[in-house]
C-alpha cells in the first residue's frame, strides 16, 4: 500500500489515532516521568510502528525492522550507561580505598 492509498482509505487517520492511544498508555506508566527523553522517544517511535502494522500502512517488514532498530539503539545506550556507571564506581572505590600504595623516592 502506498501513501496515496493510505490517505484515501483514511488509514493515516486510523494509524494516528491508534498511535496516540498507545502513546497515551505509555505516558501512564509509573516510570514515564522519571525517564529521560531518549527512552521516551524510542518507546513512542516503537508505538508508531506498531500502529502502522495494525492499520496496514506501509511495508510491514520495514516496520518490524524499525522496531528492532529503535530497541537496539536504546539497548546500546543502556549498555554504554551501565559500562560508564561500572567504571565510575570502580574508580570511586580505588580513590576512596583505605589501602595506600607507598611512594618511593629514588636517590639522585
Amino acid at each position: 500500500m502506498n501513501l496515496d492509498d493510505s490517505l484515501r482509505d483514511n488509514r493515516f487517520d486510523d494509524t494516528a489515532q491508534l498511535a496516540q492511544g498507545l502513546k497515551f498508555a505509555l505516558r501512564r506508566g509509573k516510570n514515564w516521568e522519571a525517564m529521560g527523553p531518549e527512552p521516551k522517544e524510542a518507546l513512542e517511535l516503537i508505538a508508531t510502528e506498531i500502529a502502522k502494522i495494525l492499520t496496514e500502512v506501509g511495508d510491514e517488514a520495514q516496520q518490524w525492522n524499525n522496531i528492532a532498530f529503535f530497541a537496539r539503539i536504546r539497548g546500546k545506550a543502556l549498555e554504554g550507561s551501565l559500562e560508564k556507571t561500572i567504571a565510575q564506581t570502580a574508580q570511586a572505590r580505588v580513590i576512596n580505598s583505605p589501602i595506600r600504595v607507598p611512594v618511593t623516592h629514588e636517590a639522585s
